[in-house]
């Protein structure tokens, strides 16, 4: 009897540790848009197919066209693009 409330015990808190490093992995793997999406001071646009997103800091607007997804982050330092075309990613940079 005691052998089995030791094995169930350990088993437990097992499953107990390696589910709250899940958890935290799923906390920290949040891209770059959704941190700034749930950022209180952000401005969000949602139109058709069309996401902006405006900081202080920063200005990102992200539009479907013709099945490609076009991405345009505007920044205090300069411009970047990025067309993403069947898996592809294609990247402009302005300064």
């Amino acid at each position: 009897m005691k052998y089995l409330f030791k094995s169930s015990l350990m088993i437990l808190a097992l499953s107990m540790f390696f589910i709250s490093c899940r958890n935290e992995n799923n906390k920290e793997e949040k891209s770059e848009v959704q941190q700034l999406m749930d950022d209180p001071d952000a401005e969000v646009k949602v139109k058709e197919n069309k996401i902006k997103i405006e900081t202080d800091e920063k200005e990102i607007k992200i539009k479907k066209e013709d099945g490609e997804y076009k991405k345009k982050v505007e920044t205090e330092n300069g411009e970047s693009k990025v067309k993403i075309d069947d898996g592809e990613y294609k990247k402009k940079v302005d300064n």
